[in-house]
């Protein structure tokens, strides 16, 4: 008889072929499957018995495309197999895109399977299960004008305007201190408005100026000054700035924005003598 993994790969390999009577042969015809799955996706819920377990895969499939599912680590004790894994879909009614680790915790009655629970970022997977409000991109002649219009946006707290102008699927990158709230890269539109809405909460500008403006294909880079206030520790910047962003009919779809880090890391954590850690 194959053991407990073989038989978790057998499963995996039936859903993703789609051969739903080799799958039925590996299921106990009792079996309980429990998923995170969001609660705004049809695939929200307990599902008992064999049948309504294959009814869950094969709607999994008619609403999403698997571009990876792949079992990396595998931990059994007796009838208790747990895998860990990573997997990447897309969500066909949204068009958005989600890749993640999943544990994959079952149970094994004589080489079938009676207990499934299925967990990974849930949070993520409601996300990519709405659909984004949407804001048709403004008439602008050229990618330098979009640009221009995201900052003056920016500057006017228009976030309607904002993500007018941004893709669903945007990716930024900024360099900041660990505790700023706005380091790290970024990924969708989602994540990129979290980082302008922070920027506005933990700093006061008293400008933001570009003045040059260069375009290079879907390419646009902006140079300028800007100054502004750290809320938390009172801490004035004056900084130049590059701001590299590219675009894609209309939409920002990359942002990566270079200036004077170690000033940043000055004004928004304090220098302490070395003494005072001591």
């Amino acid at each position: 008889m194959a053991s407990n993994a073989e038989n978790y790969n057998l499963i995996g390999a039936s859903m993703l072929e789609g051969n739903w009577a080799a799958l039925a042969d590996i299921l106990h015809p009792d079996m309980v499957a429990y998923t995170v799955s969001a609660e705004n996706s049809p695939l929200a819920g307990t599902k008992h018995g064999a049948e309504a377990f294959i009814d869950y895969i094969k709607l999994s499939h008619e609403t999403s495309s698997y571009s990876m599912w792949e079992a990396l680590d595998f931990f059994e004790d007796g009838d208790t197999l747990v895998v860990l894994g990573r997997e990447r879909f897309r969500i066909h009614d949204t068009g958005r895109e989600m890749e993640t680790a999943f544990a994959h915790v079952t149970k094994w009655v004589d080489g079938k399977l009676i207990m499934w629970r299925d967990v990974f970022d849930s949070a993520s997977h409601r996300d990519v299960w709405t659909k984004s409000k949407d804001f048709p991109a403004p008439d602008l002649p050229n990618n330098i004008a979009r640009y221009k219009e995201l900052m003056r946006c920016f500057s006017a707290h228009d976030i309607e305007g904002v993500m007018s102008l941004v893709d669903a699927g945007v990716v930024s990158e900024n360099r900041a201190p660990y505790n700023s709230g706005i380091s790290a890269n970024r990924h969708g539109i989602k994540e990129f408005m979290h980082y302008i809405s922070t920027s506005e909460s933990t700093a006061t500008y008293d400008f933001l100026t570009s003045h040059d403006w260069l375009e290079s294909g879907d390419k646009v880079v902006a140079l300028g000054r800007e100054r502004f206030t750290i809320k938390s520790t009172g801490m004035h910047m004056e900084t130049p700035f590059v701001h590299e962003s590219h675009w894609k009919d209309g939409k920002l779809i990359f942002w990566r924005e270079y200036y004077d880090t170690a000033r940043l890391e000055d004004v928004w954590i304090p220098y302490k003598p070395e003494a005072e850690f001591t």
